[in-house]
């Protein structure tokens, strides 16, 4: 594997050239290059290590009359240089391809089936060989030796593989093996499948001794009734593990993980019941290892929870008891990871579900569901198991009590269950191809063609948290984290993605085409694809005022009719960019989970999905996809044409008032209408001159089913005269609008926080009797804040439910202050308030006296963990030359809950898992994004000009990822980033897979 220096770093950075276009081809076989492809073989497996940002790729043979490695190996790029992989091992097609490894771990092993080069059948050794292919072994030593079944006879077939290193070894530890039964048996001489009596799970010793030339793989005796017998665990339809009451039958499948936190392994399985009533089984089992080798199972749920009435009803995911005497259940884990929070609870990732009563050809691939975890000490007996859910978290924020009552269970129907807010956009026969769990958010992919009834590509779902730190929901199924159309190159249909890795150190997004599998694709920052031609900013007419420039303080606004025309390979960054050379300084994402877009059948909807974004005296508005239908899973058809000129209008360009084209936009926000007030759509724009706004006309509110750019191109914005102070900030969830304004008098700064109730015209929303004052500095409590600096609001409900109540976390120079507005007799919180004391304003403890430069927050309908970003004088030197993130999650445990919202836990130290004197200097913050995974950040150094700042990225657990200190993750190494002066903000916009960063001279893209 490589190592550069810092030093050959910068010179890669300097004389690359830059792309065009920003998704790259990873290069593999010269043959395959030469056809615009990675590899001539099927990519059948992968496998990511974190700490080295490694991708490791398993090939289905090999090229023919050659002895190329099956496995190769590929090193996340240093800024946009050209990735490629490298041969690594391997002789015959690859089957199963997994990492031996443990936390922090820079050199792990990769552990391997495969077929043999020559013929004579199936090959059931398991290989071997360290990170760079330079130390090999295999089962048996020399020559391929077979594993052993539960019986000790030699294994028929091996279904799954993981692996794992001891903790207090980087060269010791297991390979674990799903094997079948023997097929030389003479009463039963066709081969068995998996799940039949013989089947299980062998275990196989890594030891890696320095002195010798070859890794030492040995079977252990897995089994503790026969110490001296190398042979598997018994994995079968009698194990007590899965069984309840009777044998049920086991599908020809295994999946298994190995948590390196915990110490378990999870094996997840494809069951359905016997009929008879009580009859039952569960579809994941836990398993635990010594260091001897021997696997002890245990039960992922306690039988005595299932046997409580309601028994049988199928909301227990991972296992279930029959409806009835005549009934059957099925039960599957398809694929299983774990999640450890940043609050700090666990919980098992289970793509799979119960299917009650079973019907023979039905489905359940298309749920993810996150259940609570015991997390005690490795050596617990009840380690990993099924929490109860309404046990309080102990001290080290963990769960700590077993489930043993059904009301303790995790059940489908809780909202904290349910990844994604419900299904995936996927229909319930369509598989899964991947997943990965990293912080705080669960990715997916699939990789079947898209179409009305199935999305793909990759999509992910983001855990929201109560003030205890448990998981209370999950944003929606709503975005993807890779440009869907990123394999056109290699076969021009859009087939998703097999298989993906995301590297939360830099934010980028490995891919495997889900067509052909043998294309690799990583994301890489550049401004989009360039049109074919372009004409000037303005008409030649009113030059030259209307220069292109670079610069703010460009004239090309004095023109009275800017307009711009492309053509229509123009992708949506290079249209952002051609339209505000002058910068982009805001933007609102309106992605598919935003309030009102979409409902049950009949109710007033919208299908289009938007993009706003901000620039001088201008919004361009882009719609980037559209749903299929109106449900929140619907798939959605993304657009890549953006031209102003098209048939079908995706770019739509609105203008502020002619004398005020000069007026930066540093918000955006919508006012998220729905069916209850579907004539009430307005957009808002907050600037240093006030509020505008955007209507039909520039008075009436647009129609939700009517939100199309050609009904949209009928709006105005106008300025709003009774809000006229400098605006902060903007938000809303749909109950009420909230905006933030500052200003000064005579040397004196005041702020306020506003509210302004929804009508049916502009005139009738910002008369003086529907504009509340609902936070004034100067007066108790905000005598020592005259500067507020953003807000948040937060729901109450804990349920997914529609919006009930909500309050506001407000952000300012004196800490930070929550409102406690009455949610009692039907009131909806803070969005029914009408004065700062209906508001009720405490200050959030432990947070007083910091200045807070802002407060991020989730897309999501239903918020409930937000991030307020702080200005530390940590040197005692009163400089504020440093920042820190925290994280504060607050929810009531119902709609009519008094206590204190904001009174909850937080992470005690959120700008990474371990508090060290390098993370605690962090440079000033002025922006944060975070899809709970990847964490942007937006900083001023104090060695940069004040006209310049950076774009940084780290991960949460900078020991898995083997971050030393912030400052080395300042994206110095992309040519475009380094080539901005200036950053305003970082999003992922909508389904479209791309993330893009505001800067000054338009926008840059990771796509």
């Amino acid at each position: 594997m490589k190592t550069l220096s810092y030093e050959i770093i910068s010179m890669i950075a300097l004389v690359y050239v830059m792309p065009a276009y920003g998704t790259q081809l990873v290069l593999g076989t010269t043959a395959a290059a030469t056809a615009g492809r990675t590899f001539t073989a099927t990519i059948v497996q992968k496998a990511y290590s974190r700490e080295t940002a490694t991708l490791y790729v398993g090939l289905d043979h090999t090229q023919a009359g050659s002895k190329t490695a099956t496995i190769w190996a590929s090193t996340a790029p240093i800024g946009n240089e050209t990735p490629a992989f490298a041969p690594i091992t391997g002789t015959g097609a690859i089957k199963l391809l997994a990492l031996a490894t443990n936390l922090g771990n820079a050199m792990p092993y990769v552990a391997y089936t495969q077929l043999p080069t020559a013929s004579g059948g199936p090959e059931y050794a398991v290989h071997t060989s360290n990170y760079n292919g330079t130390k090999e072994g295999i089962t048996g030593g020399t020559t391929p030796v077979p594993l052993n079944d539960a019986n000790g006879q030699e294994t028929n077939n091996i279904v799954a593989l993981t692996g794992m290193l001891l903790p207090e070894s980087d060269h010791q530890g297991f390979i674990f093996a799903a094997v079948s039964p023997s097929s030389t048996s003479t009463i039963q001489p066709t081969p068995l499948p998996f799940g039949t009596p013989g089947s299980g799970i062998a275990v196989i010793c890594l030891n890696d001794d320095p002195t010798l030339t070859s890794i030492t793989l040995n079977q252990t005796a897995a089994d503790s009734f026969a110490p001296t017998v190398p042979k598997a665990k018994s994995l079968d339809p009698n194990t007590p593990q899965v069984r309840i009451n009777a044998n049920p039958s086991i599908a020809d499948f295994a999946t298994m993980y190995w948590d390196c936190h915990l110490q378990r392994l999870y094996i997840g399985l494809q069951v359905t019941t016997t009929t008879g009533a009580n009859n039952g089984a569960k579809s994941v089992v836990i398993g635990s290892v010594t260091g001897c080798g021997v696997l002890t199972f245990d039960n992922i749920v306690d039988e005595q929870a299932l046997a409580e009435p309601p028994f049988g009803d199928g909301n227990a995911i991972v296992a279930d008891l029959n409806l009835t005497s005549s009934s059957t259940s099925f039960i599957a884990a398809y694929h299983l990871r774990t999640m450890h929070c940043s609050t700090g609870p666990s919980y098992l990732i289970v793509n799979g579900s119960v299917l009650s009563p079973f019907e023979e050809g039905s489905q359940i691939n298309n749920t993810v569901y996150a259940l609570p975890l015991v997390d005690i000490d490795p050596e617990s007996p009840i380690q990993g198991r099924i929490a109860d859910k309404n046990a309080s978290l102990s001290y080290k924020h963990t769960f700590t009590l077993t489930a043993m009552h059904k009301d303790e269970l995790p059940l489908s129907t809780d909202a904290s269950t349910q990844v994604g807010s419900g299904p995936l956009p996927i229909e319930t026969t369509t598989q899964v191809s991947d997943i990965e769990v990293i912080g705080d958010t669960v990715f997916v992919s699939t990789a079947t063609g898209q179409s009305a009834l199935n999305d793909n590509g990759i999509m992910y779902s983001q855990a929201l948290f109560d003030k205890s730190g448990k998981i209370v929901r999950w944003t929606p199924w709503a975005k993807r984290a890779f440009p869907f159309n990123a394999f056109c190159n290699a076969s021009c249909i859009n087939n998703g993605v097999a298989f993906f890795a995301v590297d939360a150190v830099t934010g980028k997004v490995w891919a495997v085409d889900g067509q052909t599998q043998e294309v690799v694709r990583v994301t890489a920052w550049d401004k989009g694809a360039p049109c074919t031609t372009q004409n000037p900013i303005c008409p030649e007419s009113d030059f030259p005022c209307c220069d292109p420039c670079n610069r703010c303080s460009c004239n090309c606004f004095q023109c009275q009719s800017p307009t711009i025309k492309t053509q229509i390979c123009c992708n949506l960054p290079a249209q952002v960019c051609a339209s505000l050379p002058c910068g982009c300084y805001s933007v609102l994402d309106l992605d598919q989970a935003t309030r009102g877009f979409t409902g049950p059948a009949g109710t007033p909807v919208n299908l289009n999905r938007f993009a706003l974004f901000g620039g001088c005296g201008k919004v361009d508005i882009a719609r980037v996809s559209r749903a299929y239908n109106s449900i929140i899973t619907s798939p959605q058809m993304v657009f890549e044409d953006f031209c102003t000129t098209c048939t079908d209008l995706n770019f739509l360009e609105t203008f502020f008032p002619a004398t005020d084209r000069n007026i930066c936009i540093n918000v955006l926000e919508y006012s998220r209408a729905n069916s209850d007030n579907p004539d009430q759509c307005y957009f808002f724009a907050g600037t240093d001159k006030g509020l505008y706004t955007y209507a039909l006309d520039g008075s009436h509110g647009f129609n939700l089913e009517d939100l199309t750019l050609e009904t949209l191109a009928h709006g105005q914005w106008k300025a709003i005269s009774a809000i006229s102070d400098p605006i902060i900030d903007i938000k809303t969830t749909g109950l009420s609008l909230y905006i933030v304004t500052r200003s000064t008098q005579d040397g004196t700064m005041s702020s306020k926080v506003l509210r302004v109730g929804y009508k049916d015209t502009i005139q009738e929303m910002f008369a003086d009797n529907n504009i509340f004052i609902l936070a004034q500095t100067g007066t108790t409590p905000f005598k020592q804040a005259p500067a507020f600096t953003g807000i948040q609001p937060v729901t109450v409900a804990t349920r997914n439910e529609v919006l009930a109540a909500e309050q506001l976390l407000l952000a300012t120079n004196d800490g930070l202050f929550g409102s406690y507005a009455a949610v009692t007799s039907g009131a909806t919180g803070i969005a029914d308030a009408e004065n700062q004391a209906e508001a009720d304003w405490q200050q959030v403890p432990n947070r007083n006296h910091i200045w807070f430069e802002g407060i991020a927050g989730i897309d999501t309908p239903l918020p409930s963990t937000v991030w307020p970003i702080s200005v530390e004088d940590i040197c005692g030197a009163l400089t504020d030359q440093n920042s820190w993130i925290y994280q504060i999650s607050s929810i009531a445990t119902s709609t009519s809950e008094s206590t204190a919202f904001f009174n909850g836990f937080e992470p005690p130290f959120f700008n990474a898992i371990v508090r060290t004197p390098a993370f605690e200097l962090i440079d000033p913050i002025t922006y944060f994004w975070s899809d709970g995974a990847r964490r942007f950040f937006i900083i001023n150094r104090q060695q940069d000009p004040e006209t310049r700042n950076k774009l940084m990225s780290f991960p949460f657990n900078t020991l898995q990822w083997r971050i030393c200190a912030p400052g080395q993750q300042i994206l110095l190494f992309d040519p475009y980033v380094v080539a901005t002066q200036r950053f305003f903000w970082v999003k992922q916009i909508g389904i479209t897979g791309i993330l893009m960063a505001g800067t000054n001279d338009g926008v840059i893209a990771l796509e």
